[in-house]
């Protein structure tokens, strides 16, 4: 895979953006889903311009798995929230590229895995709750 991650911004260096633009904003994650038995989360991240705002200014979701090694393999639901607060972020206030850092570290990462074929026609895929 040929990109270079110091061209992403990671999603600490978002929130400090955010932080400075929007001193009075908040933001907020929810699990939507989560699988512990086979180690997935889905988390949503609401971005709030202001704190009295009742609708958020930006939504966004990611989607996390939990692995065998690595930092998934304890703290897989705190890289999901941290994932979903970046692109919330990223929705409101753009930077050069879409992804974070974070997510093309995962991108990363997963292109260095094995391919593992899977029969998307025996497989079930759970639905996935939205509010």
């Amino acid at each position: 895979m040929a990109f270079d991650l110091n061209n992403y911004e990671d999603v600490n260096s978002r929130i400090k953006r955010f932080r400075e633009t929007h001193i009075a904003g908040r933001i907020t994650t929810e699990i939507v889903e989560l699988n512990v038995k086979d180690g997935y989360v889905v988390i949503r991240a609401c971005v709030f311009r202001e704190h009295e705002d009742v609708v958020p200014a930006a939504i966004d979701y990611a989607f996390e798995q939990r692995s065998d090694r690595g930092v998934n393999r304890d703290f897989w639901i705190e890289n999901c929230s941290t994932s979903a607060i970046g692109r919330a972020i990223g929705l409101l206030m753009p930077s050069d590229a879409r992804p974070t850092r974070q997510d093309m570290e995962k991108v990363e990462r997963l292109a260095t895995q094995p391919a593992v074929e899977v029969d998307l026609w025996a497989t079930a895929i759970p639905a996935v709750k939205v509010e």
